[in-house]
């Protein structure tokens, strides 16, 4: 019986993530190519909430061709209406399009930087028109809420700087609809993976001003 749960549950999910593609491609049709080119994700309990993640095994012995993978936690992603599901695709997309997997390591403050990056991504979603529902909106890292401005189209580096003191010890980790297990990815073994997949990768115009150097 627990067997057959599980399994409707990973059916559940499976239909869940088609109609997320959906809704993303009704809303954000320019968009959801990169959310394809991730994946289907996986699941685990091994994370609270999602992220993307990389096969480090496969990637430490050169297999770099394909690595980022969607990770959900299935708990987490069954309680995920199905446009929660797709504002979640798209966030963890835009980790990868603007070089956060990259940057992170250079960043001394890792919950900082955790915060710039959501407040970035989450304010360039929402001014794109990714809506989620009125609970997951309420709770997002935003640049209006977190910095006094909208983050949308300001760089990860600067809303870092931007971010006061009391907001970064308050938050602590903050409102996350991510692990941000990838951040700590070894920084060479980073710089191969997102240099492979940046090589087939068309990052849309509009997101050439805010993705760092």
């Amino acid at each position: 019986m627990e067997e057959t749960g599980l399994s409707l549950k990973m059916s559940s999910l499976n239909y869940k993530y088609r109609d997320a593609i959906s809704h993303l491609d009704q809303q954000f049709a320019h968009f959801v190519t990169h959310v394809l080119n991730i994946g289907r994700p996986v699941y685990t309990e091994e994370i609270p909430t999602a992220c993307v993640t990389v096969d480090l095994d496969r990637a430490k012995q050169g297999n770099i061709g394909d690595d980022f993978t969607f990770a959900f936690n299935p708990g987490f992603a069954d309680d995920l209406e199905v446009e929660d599901y797709a504002f979640v695709l798209s966030h963890e997309t835009m980790h990868i399009l603007l070089n956060h997997l990259n940057l992170a390591p250079r960043f001394k403050d890792k919950v900082r930087f955790n915060i710039a990056a959501d407040c970035v991504i989450n304010d360039y979603l929402i001014d794109a028109g990714v809506i989620a529902s009125d609970e997951l909106m309420d709770n997002l890292m935003t640049g209006m809420k977190n910095v006094g401005y909208n983050c949308a189209h300001s760089t990860v580096g600067q809303v870092y700087d931007d971010l006061p003191q009391d907001i970064v010890d308050k938050i602590g980790v903050g409102m996350q609809i991510d692990s941000h297990d990838w951040i700590h990815i070894p920084e060479e073994l980073a710089r191969k993976i997102l240099g492979k997949i940046s090589d087939g990768a068309t990052i849309p115009t509009d997101l050439q001003d805010i993705k760092d150097d």
